[in-house]
């Protein structure tokens, strides 16, 4: 085991080689235990916060392959596919408190990250992209075969942990038009079908108004419109915060 480790400003380097070598999983989780961390400087702390950034991920993955094994479980007593994810989603809906809606999508984030993409969740459970990312990868490729989603992670896996998830979710997209423009084509005309206006409320007693899945070129238009309309109140003397402006506009 581990002994206790003192980090200052002068060693904060060997703080770094020390954790970054070591993979993750229950001997990174012991090094962070042993780490004396009144002695680490702040700079050290945000090398600490990563290191912990990985074994989150890591026991996260480990999680997911609960699921996954439950569900091998009931398919190898004897339950088809659905009666197999019904019943996952039940034992695990019941353990965390979760919604069936709730479960059920956990239970499908599994089998995508196991079984649809083992490469997503191998990265996963070795800490190179936290949960944010991999549900990116996971979701953001649901809609293609298994062999196209394959080809795109296998793609992106190795920078996935260097991008924003906002990053990742864009190329993710794009790769997904390279793959199938036909396909890419038939789900964008779909989502304009399904175009909606929806409120909701906030927690702070406010609520929220917003279009979904409408035409790019009309979205931004009217988003233009509001903005020159705000700005016309403002130059003409409307002393309100132009965000407040553009709010009552629309």
């Amino acid at each position: 085991m581990f002994d206790m480790i003192t980090v200052d400003a002068a060693n904060e380097a060997e703080l770094v080689a020390v954790l970054e070598a070591i993979p993750a999983g229950p001997e990174l989780a012991a090094a962070l235990d042993a780490i004396d961390i009144s002695g680490v400087d702040a700079y050290g702390r945000v090398e600490v916060w990563q290191a912990h950034q990985r074994l989150v991920a890591h026991y996260q993955a480990r999680g997911y392959l609960d699921m996954v094994a439950v569900e091998d479980h009931l398919l190898s007593n004897g339950d088809d596919e659905i009666a197999a994810f019904e019943g996952t989603s039940a034992e695990f809906g019941a353990a965390g408190a979760l919604t069936r809606r709730g479960a059920d999508a956990e239970v499908t984030f599994a089998e995508g990250l196991w079984r649809r993409l083992p490469r997503v969740g191998a990265a996963l459970y070795a800490g190179l992209i936290d949960h944010r990312r991999a549900r990116r990868l996971i979701e953001g490729t649901d809609h293609l075969p298994e062999d196209a989603a394959q080809g795109i992670v296998a793609d992106l896996i190795d920078v996935a942990g260097e991008l924003t998830p906002s990053q990742l979710a864009a190329r993710i997209r794009r790769r997904c038009i390279e793959k199938d423009p036909d396909e890419a084509k038939e789900r964008y005309e779909k989502a304009i079908e399904d175009r909606a206006a929806m409120t909701m409320p906030n927690q702070d007693g406010t609520a929220t108004f917003y279009v979904h899945s409408a035409a790019p070129v009309e979205v931004y238009a009217a988003a233009r419109n509001v903005d020159h309309l705000a700005r016309g109140l403002k130059s003409a003397g409307d002393k309100r915060p132009i965000d407040q402006i553009r709010s009552d506009v629309a």
